[in-house]
This record gives structure tokens, sequence and C-alpha cells, in this order.
């Protein structure tokens, strides 16, 4: 019975060194470490707590690239963040401990605009309060869209129409196809975004194409001192053919509804 005992604790403390093995990558690791790590312990010894805390350390290091790396593993912007500290337990969705715990805005983003991530009109408010203006024009064309969502689904059901069922999303990106620093997230049914990082240059910018009504808004932000600036809308008829091409591409494989549309380029 001892012998099991001590195999079991032996086991046990094994799984934890694994574990603090993977946090410890997360906090200062390479991106393909922190994937390399993840990988090989997230199918057996991983609960949600653990994925929790994971999320947790990546959005503390406020590095979006090793956040990507990390998400990509445990694909669920909604995995929650759970944690205890000076006798209180706190318990947040990813989005809301970057919006206001950390107050990241390039992780922020990027669960703004993953099409999974459960966002709430309460986050728009929190966007704006703590100076992430690019964040809050993503989430109000969310809210946006959701509210338009809600009417017609209202309507039909006044008029008696029972919903059409609308094929799931296709997978994300691969990132493995997009250039270091480069991505692209689906905003909307009509609209994707562009984001490409710089950190030799200490810029971001978002490029945001919205196929409904023909424009692209342009975001740049410093890096060093998180400053943004907005751009007036861009005609789609003063950009160049092969920007535009490659957006609709982006969104005809983000958006499998998008996919059975005909855009006027």
């Amino acid at each position: 019975m001892f012998d099991n005992l001590r195999n079991k604790w032996r086991m046990d403390r094994e799984r934890e060194e694994r574990k603090q093995a993977v946090y410890d990558t997360i906090k200062s690791g390479s991106e393909q470490q922190v994937k390399d790590a993840v990988s090989a312990l997230y199918t057996k010894d991983m609960d949600d707590s653990d994925k929790g805390w994971a999320i947790k350390l990546a959005i503390d290091r406020q590095n979006v690239d090793v956040f990507r790396t990390l998400m990509a593993v445990i694909n669920n912007p909604n995995q929650l963040v759970t944690y205890t500290a000076n006798s209180y337990s706190y318990k947040f969705s990813p989005i809301d401990y970057a919006l206001n715990e950390r107050r990241t805005h390039d992780i922020a983003l990027f669960l703004a605009t993953d099409p999974r991530t459960e966002i709430e009109g309460r986050m728009l408010d929190d966007a704006k309060k703590n100076g992430m203006q690019g964040v809050a024009s993503m989430l109000a064309k969310r809210i946006a869209e959701m509210r338009r969502d809600e009417a017609d689904k209202l309507d039909r059901e006044a008029a008696g129409v029972k919903p059409v069922a609308v094929t799931a999303p296709a997978e994300p990106v691969n990132d493995s196809n997009l250039n270091p620093g480069e991505s692209w997230a689906l905003m909307s049914k009509t609209s994707i975004a562009h984001v490409t990082s710089s950190e030799a240059i200490g810029r971001k910018l978002t490029e945001i194409f919205n196929f409904e009504s023909r424009e692209r808004v342009l975001i740049t932000e410093n890096l060093k001192t998180g400053a943004e600036n907005m751009g007036k809308p861009e005609a789609f008829d003063t950009l160049t053919e092969g920007s535009i091409k490659a957006a609709e591409a982006m969104l005809r494989q983000l958006n499998a509804e998008a996919g059975r549309k005909t855009f006027t380029l």
C-alpha cells in the first residue's frame, strides 16, 4: 500500500513540475518553446483551471504573439481565468482580464476580433474607459452586428418564419502562412481586420475592410506609447485591387456565409 502511495505522490509531483515548467516557458520563452511545451502537456495534464492560469500568465506577459501561440493550442477564447490572491477568489473571461486587469491593447484586440469570443455591451465601455480605441471600434461593430441579428430573429418570429441554418465559420487562418507579426480576424459577416505589427519600427497597423460599406479604415498605434490614430474611411475605389482581393479571400475563408456572396470590387 505504501509503495502505491509513494508512486502516486511521485507522479503527482512530476505532473506539477511539468506544469510549472510550462508556466515558466509562457512567462519568458519563445513562441515555439511555448507551443512545444503546451502541446506536450495539454492533453494529459492540464485541466480547465490550469488552462485558465496559462492564459493569465500569457496576458500578464503582454506579448500578443506568445498569446496567439498559446490560444492556438487551447483553442477557446472563453476559457475562464480563475485564481486566488490575498484570500479573494477571482474569475474573469480572457477579454475581461485583458481589458481591465492588465489593460493590454493588442491581446484585447486579438480576442475582440475572434468571432467565438463572447462579448457584452459593458466591454465597449471598458475599452473606451481604458483608452483602447481600436478595441472599442471592433467591439462596437460586433455589438451592432449582434443587435442586427437579434432584430432579424425577432422579425422572423413575428412573421412566423423559421430561421435558416447557417454553416459554421471556417477554421481560423493557419498562422504558418502569415508573416511574423501579421494576423487576420473576422469582425462581422461582412468585415475583416488585417493586423501587422513591427517591433523594429515600433508601429502596428490595423486595416478594417468593410465589404458592406465598401470602405477601409486604418488604425495606427505606437507600440511604445500606446498612442493610437484612426484614419477616415477610404472607399475601395481608391485602394489597390490586390489588397481588396486579399481581404475578400480571407473573409471567405473565415466566414462560410460570406463565401456564398458575391462582392463588387
